[in-house]
């Protein structure tokens, strides 16, 4: 077992407060490990990773890199279970996507999902990550975030991504799908291929806050 502390910042439980000023994690669980960790082999996994420019440029991103590279310190000094240690790959984290609203007295889902006040404008980080992907028999669907809402450098990113997935699954076809959608309901693409949800489950969804769906 390797225990990995904390992720990426945008995935942090909502109602435990602010980032940094107003800006919102929409997490519900405090940390999917596949946001920003995953295993490509039974000797390599790949990490997510937070540029200096990044980490300089957004107080959020300070946050998220300051965990990433807890984590690579605690996955170098790792071994697998045959006393080797571990190829780690770094893979990029998407680049920040967000809404901004200011609440009112008359959305109290909003509210109370994010454990705040009315007044005052709210910014939602979407936790978006490309370590969220799927493994199938001959391909691996990856998530892209590139579309007009966010900016130029974005489909670079994705391009780079996709160049290092071919790299780490050499034998199968990598294909981007555009994800930012389905994280507004939480969770990303690996996420809703794990479990089959209930009616109980659904009622939960119909519940949750609708400035993040």
């Amino acid at each position: 077992m390797i225990w990995l502390k904390q992720g990426i910042a945008e995935d942090d439980l909502a109602g435990k407060g602010p980032l940094a000023g107003n800006l919102y994690p929409t997490g519900d669980t405090g940390g999917h490990v596949d946001e920003f960790c995953r295993f490509a082999s039974a000797d390599t996994i790949l990490l997510a990773t937070v540029s200096p420019e990044e980490r300089d440029s957004d107080p959020v991103m300070r946050i998220s890199y300051d965990r990433m590279e807890e984590s690579y310190r605690i996955l170098q000094a790792a071994i697998d279970q045959d006393g080797h240690k571990l190829k780690i790959i770094r893979v990029p984290v998407a680049d920040r996507i967000s809404l901004t609203k200011t609440l009112t007295a008359n959305d109290k889902g909003e509210l109370a999902f994010f454990a705040t006040k009315p007044g005052q404008p709210l910014t939602a980080l979407v936790a978006a990550s490309y370590l969220n992907f799927f493994v199938s028999n001959d391909v691996v669907l990856v998530p892209a975030y590139g579309k007009e809402s966010q900016p130029a450098s974005t489909k670079g990113k994705d391009a780079k991504v996709k160049q290092i997935f071919q790299r780490v699954f050499p034998t199968r076809t990598i294909i981007p799908i555009q994800s930012e959608d389905l994280h507004y309901g939480g969770g990303g693409m690996h996420c809703a291929t794990q479990e089959q949800p209930t009616a109980e489950d659904e009622n939960l969804q119909n519940a949750r806050s609708p400035l993040i769906r």
